[in-house]
């Protein structure tokens, strides 16, 4: 199998000169690495990104590893990119492709860990036969929902 994942979808902003994390799956490498969304990728593997002429470098097989230098917003700007942008640098592991239990819980935007961002706030949990929820984020879009509570088992996806 030569699928692979990074764990997030992109797109390449010329404004920008960067590649723009637009959603980060709920289980994957990029939500390992601390990735989210907005965050702005300006290197892949040392090569400049400001052309978007790295994305080839992002179609890897399952355990290598990217390494990318990424800028994030500003802590004290919400999302305005200033001249004191915060940068950091990540070294993602390309993953195999998600089994299905992982494809449910992206399908859905849920995470199995501690809540991140760019899910729909909450943690879940498999308990054969079952996956449930295990805890839901205040203020988060499930707990805005009123639909969604912690023990509620997910049978089916429609």
């Amino acid at each position: 199998n030569d699928q692979m994942t990074t764990g997030f979808e992109y797109k390449y902003s010329s404004e920008l000169k960067a590649l723009v994390v637009e959603k980060v799956d709920a289980i994957g490498p990029a939500r390992d690495a601390g990735i989210v969304c907005g965050d702005q990728i300006i290197a892949v593997n040392e090569l400049d990104a400001s052309s978007g002429d790295v994305l080839h470098l992002l179609e890897k097989r399952p355990g290598d590893v990217l390494t990318l230098i990424i800028r994030t917003r500003s802590e004290d700007h919400g999302s305005m990119y200033t001249a004191h942008q915060h940068v950091r640098t990540v070294a993602l592991k390309i993953a195999p492709e998600p089994t299905v239990v992982d494809r449910v819980a992206n399908f859905l935007g849920i995470n199995t860990g501690p809540p991140k961002p760019c899910g729909i706030g909450v943690g879940i949990a498999t308990i054969p036969p079952h996956t449930v929820v295990t805890e839901i984020v205040p203020n988060g879009p499930a707990s805005k929902s009123h639909r969604i509570f912690p023990g509620d088992r997910i049978v089916a996806i429609d």
